[in-house]
């Protein structure tokens, strides 16, 4: 378990990452990993519930469904987060089957709840939410049968949500993406810019092989604020 305490946007984070228990099956090894995540944060005197964002990985694309639905069940009601769900197994340093990472973040005000967005109809993950003024979108993936025709698709998606909020791109102030490894990022970035107006939005980028659909090529989250 690696856990990591720093301030960003005027709020202190608390990052932890863990990998399941090998030998588990995904669904067990998720709720067993989620169980122990929140007995770290809760030494933080934080819960579940104060996660704004999580990441999943997985080995391949069937254990990414598995785990995936298993951290919908755990992650429920005020521990609803936006989401992403990968498999890359490059980034295992055991034999586990799933790994989790959560973000979790102090809120000014204790009586602060997050403002929870579904999709419609229901999706297994939230479309965003915003917690303090902070909005975090979950990683979307798009239709095409190139990485551009993929970002054009996604950052209109992303557009729409942020208008949802109330905001726009003009108060990004991150770009996440996991981005499968045929693709170059240097390209990733040249069809981000050609998408939206977010050059000088700071982009973060980790290589993985797949995703929950068929040829997606790419992943992306958006964090902005919305004040």
């Amino acid at each position: 378990m690696r856990l990591t305490i720093f301030s960003w946007l005027e709020h202190e984070f608390v990052r932890v990452y863990g990998e399941g228990r090998p030998g588990l099956a995904v669904p067990e090894a998720t709720r067993e990993l989620l169980g122990r995540i929140g007995t770290e944060l809760v030494k933080q005197d934080l819960s579940l519930d104060d996660v704004v964002r999580t990441r999943l990985f997985a080995r391949d694309r069937a254990g990414r469904d598995q785990g995936s639905a298993a951290r919908r069940e755990i992650m429920a009601n005020r521990a609803r987060s936006s989401s992403t769900g990968v498999f890359a197994p490059a980034v295992f340093c055991s034999d586990a089957a799933v790994a989790v990472e959560v973000l979790a973040m102090r809120p000014h005000e204790a009586e602060s709840q997050k403002l929870l967005q579904e999709y419609d109809p229901p999706r297994t993950p939230l479309r965003y939410l915003v917690y303090e003024s902070i909005f975090f979108g979950s990683g979307e993936t798009g239709a095409g049968a190139t990485l551009d025709e993929q970002v054009a698709a996604i950052m209109d998606s992303h557009r729409a949500s942020l208008a949802l909020a109330g905001a726009s791109w003009a108060q990004a102030v991150l770009i996440s993406c996991c981005l499968h490894q045929s693709q170059r990022p240097a390209a990733l970035r040249q069809a981000l810019q050609q998408a939206a107006p977010v050059g000088n939005v700071p982009l973060e980028c980790e290589l993985v092989e797949g995703f929950a659909g068929e040829g997606r090529l790419v992943e992306i989250e958006v964090t902005a604020l919305v004040r």
